[in-house]
């Protein structure tokens, strides 16, 4: 499918948090993918507040590496009063991009 890095990962944030260093920003995006699936995997099984904790985790993480669609897909899940099952399958989707881009990025 491809990477469209302006909409899914915004590397001048990026590059700020990480002060320009190359192998700092490697690991915070190695780390970030490492725990993403898990975290996603707690959003599709747990009840509505554990799902909106794990969310929170996923909205501070997404946006410390500028994945800032990620973030606002789970800032929606956070705050959801009902079944955030749309917002879940959006998220993922949303990931999994975030995940190429991610993958394009490491591979220069």
């Amino acid at each position: 499918m491809g990477c469209s890095f302006a909409g899914m990962l915004d590397l001048d944030h990026l590059s700020h948090q990480t002060q320009g260093n190359r192998s700092l920003e490697r690991e915070v995006l190695d780390l970030f993918v490492a725990q993403i699936g898990g975290l996603i995997g707690r959003l599709q099984t747990e009840g509505r507040q554990e799902r909106g904790e794990v969310a929170h985790i996923i909205v501070g993480s997404a946006a410390a590496i500028g994945a800032f669609d990620v973030a606002r897909i789970a800032r929606r899940i956070e705050s959801s009063q009902g079944s955030a099952d749309d917002d879940i399958t959006e998220l993922i989707a949303a990931v999994d991009q975030t995940r190429e881009c991610i993958a394009a990025r490491l591979a220069r």
